[in-house]
């Protein structure tokens, strides 16, 4: 894949590079990658917290603790199961 940047964009790698902050150009744009990767994960993340607020506030929770001793009650049974 070729990509074009902009004379900016070209501009500010190099003074990245140059400053030391990376060793080369493809250094540069991977941590840049990785970044847009992790900002997309971010939001998606934030998008879920909102969802589950929102469900809370509708009163569709779950009680933690009965989730966990339910939990533990799987273990519990398929451990037993298998002795």
């Amino acid at each position: 894949m070729n990509i074009r940047l902009t004379p900016a964009q070209e501009k500010f790698i190099e003074v990245q590079v140059n400053s030391g902050k990376f060793a080369t150009f493809e250094e540069a744009i991977d941590k840049a990658l990785k970044l847009l990767e992790y900002q997309q994960w971010l939001e998606e993340t934030r998008e879920k917290i909102d969802a589950g607020v929102a469900e809370l506030d509708r009163g569709e929770g779950l009680d933690g603790e009965v989730v966990i001793m339910d939990i533990l009650n799987r273990f519990k049974a398929a451990r037993e199961e298998k002795e």
